[in-house]
């Protein structure tokens, strides 16, 4: 979906203003949206088809994925309602602050610097303040240093049980610009490496 992606917004003293992003150029199929488009304007038959190809392979989407802080009141908890079996159901909470708000200001500048360059014409912004699901969850079993705000310690065993480790990507605190496997890789090779020392000196 994103072959190309610009990532020289990721780090800077620009950190101190808003939160840093990495632009995503799309491949995503343009067809659904313009044939919506045309149809629209009334086009059918050959000439439908031919606007269609035309458009579509003109097409280009842009998109970014931002760094959010930490903030604790970002959360996944169990809630007062049951399911059919009797268990909690989890109670979601997620927003995002001005922080994040000025960076997405920021990839709009990008944005239509890129369509300038571009020659571009029928530039269109998504709607402002509206986010979506990139997919890469994390925090859900944050790691810190208090049991009251985390669930595990800084190489993911949990506070309560010292015996259970936990890795992947639930133990980050947040979720910044890059996809998330990476790291989830290199945490459980941290944690196992912890196992390992504390067996082999136990």
């Amino acid at each position: 979906m994103s072959p190309c992606s610009i990532g020289q917004f990721r780090d800077g003293d620009f950190r101190r203003e808003h939160a840093p992003f990495r632009i995503d150029i799309s491949n995503a199929s343009q067809v659904a949206s313009v044939t919506k488009e045309v149809l629209a304007e009334g086009y059918f038959g050959k000439k439908l088809q031919e606007e269609i190809r035309f458009r579509a392979a003109r097409r280009l989407s842009i998109k970014n994925a931002l760094e959010q802080l930490p903030d604790p009141n970002n959360r996944v908890m169990l809630s007062a309602n049951k399911d059919a079996l009797g268990l909690p159901t989890p109670s979601l909470y997620w927003d995002v602050d001005d922080y994040v708000i000025k960076g997405t200001e920021k990839t709009r500048e990008c944005y239509d610097a890129i369509a300038a360059r571009l020659g571009a014409t029928r530039i269109k912004h998504s709607k402002s303040g509206k986010f979506s699901n990139r997919q890469h969850i994390t925090g859900t079993l944050s790691m810190g240093l208090d049991p009251a705000t985390s669930v595990t310690d800084a190489w993911g065993r949990a506070h309560d049980h010292e015996n259970l480790f936990m890795v992947g990507t639930g133990v980050m605190p947040t979720v910044g610009t890059c996809n998330v496997t990476l790291t989830a890789m290199a945490l459980a090779l941290r944690t196992a490496d912890k196992i390992l020392q504390e067996t082999q000196h136990g």
